[in-house]
């Protein structure tokens, strides 16, 4: 399926940059085919804008969604753009959060179905209008509207393969919701935790069997969205034996993982190393940093802010201390996470303490 995946797609790049081609001539050649990446950009544009239209319909939470390396984040007062600087596998990316209340099957079949669709719909539009044979001279508006017909042809069908590999696939999505449901009760519970957080319940105040259940899951990926929560309850309760122990078994499952694992859960983990350092810091402790700098430029800026306040403390640098803690108080009136909103300032207060 894999292969197939990927000859559906080389022969979609291939039939647009020919497309392209057929207008070459010395002046407008090299238009042409740079004209190309654009068209790129804009088909995974509208693949991920049919996974959000989608989310609208089904009254599901926006967070934001990622086009390439181009984040958008929405906020409180507008939205955020930033760069993702690592490499994903995923060339776009959708981020919203159904309703737990409610069927999610239902939820993520339409959900998964919009950015596919959306493709499928571009494609009909485009390619009768500028099929070869048409009679329509080969000018290089004809050309790019077959050129990006045939790309939005091709990332339908090859996102609608079902197909898991770091990230599940459209296909993969709605050919094991559509089969039975069987990760119903895996997502109801993801989305009641994100629920939790929406509504500003801390993570301390969560009922434990929640974590617990987590906790026990045989996918890592679900072990370690529920620890990380877990290791915010210990945080918030001053509990730092439970801290620990969260911390190392994590480090030591991950140590253990294959290469795909640990590449899938990079960005996850960063996450704990962030709350690591900052308990370090915190004791005084300021060794050398090993967090990915390509990927802490993507943890939400309260805690890039909060992580070097405490830092710039435990070097007893008081005035950066406290620029950093005026950032991190800026970015939290913005964020969408009402429990952030919530338990951040404790630590803030805490730092700004003499």
């Amino acid at each position: 399926m894999r292969i197939a995946q990927w000859i559906i797609g080389t022969l979609g790049v291939v039939a647009a940059v020919v497309g392209l081609s057929g207008v070459a001539r010395p002046s407008t050649e090299l238009p042409a085919m740079v004209w190309f990446f654009p068209l790129s950009f804009a088909t995974v544009v509208i693949h991920e804008l049919g996974h959000l239209a989608a989310a609208a319909a089904i009254g599901a939470r926006i967070l934001g969604v990622s086009f390439g390396f181009l984040h958008v984040e929405r906020r409180r007062f507008g939205v955020r753009l930033h760069w993702r600087w690592w490499r994903s596998e995923a060339s776009g990316m959708a981020f919203a959060v159904p309703d737990f209340r409610r069927s999610v099957r239902r939820q993520m079949l339409v959900y998964a179905a919009g950015g596919p669709l959306a493709n499928v719909l571009a494609a009909a539009v485009l390619l009768p209008v500028a099929w070869p044979g048409s009679g329509r001279p080969w000018t290089l508006g004809v050309a790019s509207c077959f050129s990006f017909g045939v790309l939005n042809a091709a990332v339908a069908i090859v996102n609608l393969m079902p197909i898991r590999r770091v990230h599940a696939s459209d296909g993969w999505v709605l050919w094991s919701w559509w089969r039975d449901g069987e990760e119903e009760q895996d997502a109801r519970r993801v989305l009641e935790l994100m629920d939790f957080s929406l509504r500003g319940v801390l993570a301390s105040e969560i009922p434990r069997d929640r974590l617990d259940w987590f906790d026990a899951h045989p996918d890592i990926g679900l072990r370690f969205f529920g620890r990380y929560v877990a290791l915010r309850a210990a945080q918030e309760c001053g509990d730092d034996p439970a801290f620990a122990s969260i911390l190392g078994r994590c480090r030591q499952e991950l140590a253990e993982a294959d290469a795909e694992t640990y590449q899938a859960m990079r960005s996850l983990w960063m996450y704990f190393q962030i709350e690591q350092e900052f308990s370090q810091a915190v004791q005084g402790e300021v060794a050398a940093s090993v967090i990915d700098p390509a990927l802490l430029k993507y943890a939400q800026p309260y805690l890039r802010h909060r992580l070097s306040a405490a830092r710039s403390r435990a070097r007893k640098d008081q005035a950066t201390c406290r620029l950093e803690i005026g950032r991190a108080e800026r970015d939290l009136e913005g964020v969408l996470d009402t429990a952030a909103r919530r338990s951040e300032p404790a630590l803030l207060d805490w730092l700004r303490a003499p």
